[in-house]
């Protein structure tokens, strides 16, 4: 399997961060994640949205004008986190380019209004889709082959890293 470098780059810094500081790490290796992509990419923001009881929350962001987390908690209703979810299971676990013209993603572009591209890609681990990664840009572009390799490729390593936090949360809960 091919990575593209700022994938290895980025798939190496998140596995660095996790090592030195373990699991407790987790919300800097995602802002790293996040971070390492919109530079890469040179696009205005990253998202990573996971499911908290029964919404698409954001739980991690990087944007170059805002720096990070004046959407970390937004939400999305239920009846609007079930329909995106839907949609990222009939996909598979393939990146999805998402224009304002589809109609499919209504929920996740009333968000996004003031981006013209998005490329979003699920976390899947273990046959569970715990969320997604979403890359957004102000100007009309179109996603390379290696850009949706390389959102594909993180968004897999941070579904296992996102997987692995929920179950050892689930451990010391359980031992309580």
């Amino acid at each position: 399997m091919i990575y593209t470098e700022l994938a290895q780059g980025t798939i190496d810094k998140i596995i660095s961060i996790l090592v030195e500081g373990g699991p407790s790490e987790l919300d800097k290796a995602i802002h790293e994640a996040l971070l390492s992509l919109v530079i890469g990419f040179n696009i205005d923001q990253g998202l990573l949205w996971l499911i908290v009881a029964d919404r698409l929350t954001v739980i991690g962001q990087h944007s170059k004008q805002n720096g990070s987390g004046a959407l970390k908690g937004l939400s999305l209703d239920a009846q609007q986190s079930t329909s995106l979810v839907l949609n990222f299971l009939s996909v598979g676990n393939v990146a999805v380019d998402v224009t304002k013209a589809s109609s499919d993603w209504a929920a996740l572009l009333s968000v996004s209004q003031d981006f013209d591209s998005q490329l979003v890609a699920p976390l899947r681990a273990r046959g569970i889709f715990p969320g997604f990664l979403s890359l957004q840009s102000r100007n009309e572009r179109q996603w390379s082959v290696d850009e949706r390799s390389t959102l594909e490729k993180v968004a897999a390593l941070l579904a296992v890293v996102v997987s692995y936090d929920f179950d050892l949360r689930r451990i010391e809960q359980s031992a309580k």
